[in-house]
């Protein structure tokens, strides 16, 4: 004869869960998209309005009638994406529909951002209040964002920043490196210079630049798909990024003209620049003359012996 052991299920003591329950707590974001068109920037901002982490996140639109870009740029900020038909406040019906019972497929939900310039819409963020959770109703005026605590009236506003078309601000990237390369009569700049003089020129960094254009590229992005105005390099031994400016090989043969040492100084600069670029590199003390030679003519397009007049001495090794 078989026996049969029955085992109660342990019961965690109420405090344990209530611990649990505040771990998982989470805040949902729902996005009428055919009402309002929100950046990444303006997504970080309502985060910081929650007290909870934002972890879900729904957009409701007709996706045949809004733009592809709008569509890819969601779907890769993580949203899910509900198809709604054709026909006037169809986005705003399911989003109500939805929303009203968030609370079944999302127990632990405890705050919901509602997204829609609609006024049919306050009747579902009174609805959440009713069900015990805080509801946020987020519109948009021109290029301000206006969220309101429907429980408290708290209202907290943000502005977003109207940055230039990347194509406006590629000119004047280019015109700091053309400083630069004058200043130190080299070809690369230091990617981590070009950002801070930039910030100090324009006001705004370049990685807020391409986060605003580009969602979801780096800073080093901006350079590589420009490959015909820009050169990228970035060494093995280290972690800093080298740009410079492209030249086809046909516009550099009619421009190539030598560099502007004017003195014995900045000649000795450059020099001294190589040396300690190669000394790095080799993790040596001397480097080969012919090495410091070849790096010169590659650098600056020309032999040393074209400078030779500013040199003062007859031969190299006597100079050097």
């Amino acid at each position: 004869m078989s026996i049969l052991r029955v085992i109660q299920p342990s019961i965690a003591p109420p405090e344990w869960n209530v611990v649990q329950s505040q771990r998982q707590a989470i805040a949902i974001l729902l996005l009428d998209a055919e009402n309002i068109k929100l950046g990444a920037e303006e997504e970080r901002f309502l985060e910081t309005c929650c007290n909870h982490s934002l972890q879900i996140k729904i957009a409701f639109a007709n996706w045949r009638a809004v733009s592809k870009q709008q569509d890819l740029e969601l779907h890769e900020r993580g949203y899910q994406m509900i198809h709604v038909p054709t026909g006037k406040n169809s986005a705003d019906m399911k989003m109500t529909a939805i929303g009203s019972s968030l609370f079944v497929a999302y127990p632990n939900v405890k705050e919901v951002l509602v997204c829609s310039s609609d006024n049919d819409l306050a009747h579902l963020c009174n609805t959440l209040q009713v069900y015990g959770l805080t509801a946020y109703a987020v519109r948009k005026q021109s290029e301000t964002l206006h969220v309101t605590n429907i429980a408290t009236g708290q209202v907290f506003n943000h502005q977003q920043q109207i940055l230039p078309p990347i194509e406006e601000c590629l000119n004047s990237i280019k015109a700091l490196i053309q400083q630069q390369q004058q200043l130190t009569s080299s070809q690369w700049v230091e990617l981590s210079w070009l950002s801070k003089k930039f910030q100090e020129t324009h006001g705004f960094t370049l990685s807020q630049l391409v986060s605003h254009h580009t969602p979801g590229q780096e800073t080093r992005d901006l350079f590589v798909y420009h490959p015909g105005e820009f050169v990228i390099h970035q060494s093995a031994e280290k972690k800093e990024i080298y740009i410079c400016l492209f030249i086809p090989p046909e516009l550099k043969q009619l421009t190539q003209v030598a560099p502007s040492f004017r003195s014995r100084q900045q000649l000795e600069k450059a020099l001294l620049k190589i040396l300690n670029t190669q000394t790095v590199k080799t993790d040596s003390e001397f480097i080969l003359l012919n090495t410091l030679l070849s790096e010169f003519q590659k650098q600056y397009e020309k032999p040393l012996k074209h400078f030779w007049k500013l040199s003062l001495s007859r031969t190299k090794p006597l100079f050097l």
